[in-house]
């Protein structure tokens, strides 16, 4: 990278990293050897969070454009880009099964969207700005978010996407 790296990641099976940076690149990296695989490029700011979708096939990054954008890992090419946030995404995450994405803001807000269509499914307006997004491993729809506020907040979007 060119610039500072501002998040990073395994993939699921544990043999290459993922990181983001500042340079507004996403590079994936064999874990073994640290040789660089593949870039991705098509932000236009900083990547500031990164991932993989569950089965490894896809991957996910949120950005100081204000955008979230889903790519193939195998070719590196871009599939969507995710548009409705009006400040820097701050985190990104995948459901337990890819199905969904939710993404934070600096905008306050929490972004639920359709992998598949590209749709927001639901935003939630916040009090405070969602720092880092985790789902649950195993069961769709229960994500938490650790706040800015100092806070640990849980969200079921379970009847949203049944």
């Amino acid at each position: 990278h060119n610039g500072y790296v501002l998040s990073v990641c395994f993939s699921p099976e544990g043999t290459h990293i993922l990181s983001g940076s500042s340079d507004s690149t996403l590079k994936l990296w064999e874990r073994s050897s640290g040789k660089e695989v593949r870039t991705f490029k098509g932000h236009n700011g900083r990547v500031r969070s990164v991932c993989f979708s569950p089965e490894g096939t896809h991957i996910l990054s949120g950005s100081s454009d204000s955008t979230v954008k889903l790519w193939e890992r195998s070719s590196g090419n871009e599939v969507r880009t995710f548009k409705g946030h009006t400040d820097w995404v701050r985190s990104v995450c995948f459901s337990p099964e890819g199905k969904y994405i939710l993404s934070g803001s600096l905008d306050y807000t929490l972004k639920l969207w359709d992998t598949r269509t590209g749709a927001c499914l639901k935003t939630i307006p916040l009090l405070w700005v969602p720092l880092e997004i985790k789902a649950h491993p195993s069961k769709p729809g229960i994500f938490a978010t650790a706040n800015a506020n100092g806070t640990v907040t849980f969200f079921d979007f379970g009847e949203i996407i049944r």
